[in-house]
């Protein structure tokens, strides 16, 4: 484990981080949620008095795999009522797959005992999309840092290999937004434009009439992507995107779709991915 004050300045410098450290009482645990993480980590084996008290949807219990799924229960129970969530650790990190089955077994389990769990589970560094993809019709979040830093699973196949189309062309319905959440319009995306913005790091669409379109190649008004999130069922995107020159073109001339006193809070769950 890094050094808990370097541990700090790195949550401090990346607000959305996931801390996993060593919490052995409920001061260090807030000491890294006040500096900025969104959730802390905790081992397997922490005392059960250090996580008193603290929000347990901001927790969450890393726990080898293992072979057997009740191994995996008899970790979580001591904690299991004071976390939020369950990562699971692959017990072979080299390999190309985990075993379904028996994530399948736990997930089953776990829920059982615990119904509020959010279940998470650490891809092999050598895993592919098909790994991810197979995770996702478990209902159980894949962390694909290892096999994104290994160079086994190109940061677009981890994108896309989750994502479904009920549409006849295959096409996935996009919503664009400006870094404040100003819709800046409605297109659509296929696995090759997605590739595409991933590599050019920009707005990259397919035109259901042209085909790939990158958005600014003509009018130098370039969209520089930020971040790409996913709905809720997988068959929707949703791109976070920083405007250069003028916006998209709306169908009444204007430079940018506008949505007035749209309220949103209904929705907004779907996009927290």
């Amino acid at each position: 484990m890094p050094d808990a004050e370097l541990l700090l300045q790195l949550v401090a410098a990346t607000p959305s981080a996931y801390v996993r450290a060593q919490i052995r009482d409920t001061a260090t645990a807030t000491r890294y949620l006040d500096a900025g993480a969104v959730k802390a980590v905790v081992e397997a084996g922490t005392a059960p008095d250090a996580l008193k008290g603290m929000p347990r949807d901001r927790l969450v219990l890393a726990v080898p795999l293992g072979s057997t799924v009740d191994a995996v229960v008899s970790a979580v129970q001591p904690l299991g009522d004071l976390v939020g969530g369950v990562l699971l650790l692959a017990a072979s990190a080299t390999g190309p797959a985990i075993d379904g089955s028996l994530l399948q077994l736990v997930r089953n389990s776990l829920h059982t005992a615990f119904p509020h769990l959010q279940l998470a589970c650490v891809l092999p560094r050598q895993a592919t999309a098909e790994a991810l993809a197979a995770l996702e019709q478990l209902h159980i979040d894949a962390v694909v840092g290892p096999a994104l830093y290994s160079g086994a699973l190109p940061l677009a196949d981890a994108i896309t290999a989750p994502l479904v189309s009920d549409r006849a062309d295959g096409l996935f319905p996009t919503v664009v937004v400006d870094e404040l959440g100003m819709a800046l319009g409605l297109v659509y995306s296929s696995r090759e434009s997605i590739a595409e913005a991933v590599r050019l790091r920009q707005g990259v669409y397919q035109s259901r009439k042209k085909g790939l379109w990158v958005k600014g190649a003509t009018s130098g008004a370039t969209q520089e992507l930020l971040r790409i999130d996913l709905d809720c069922d997988n068959d929707a995107l949703r791109f976070i995107v920083r405007q250069h020159g003028s916006g998209m073109r709306c169908s009444t001339g204007t430079e940018s779709a506008k949505f007035s006193d749209l309220k949103l809070d209904a929705i907004s769950p779907a996009w927290e991915r």
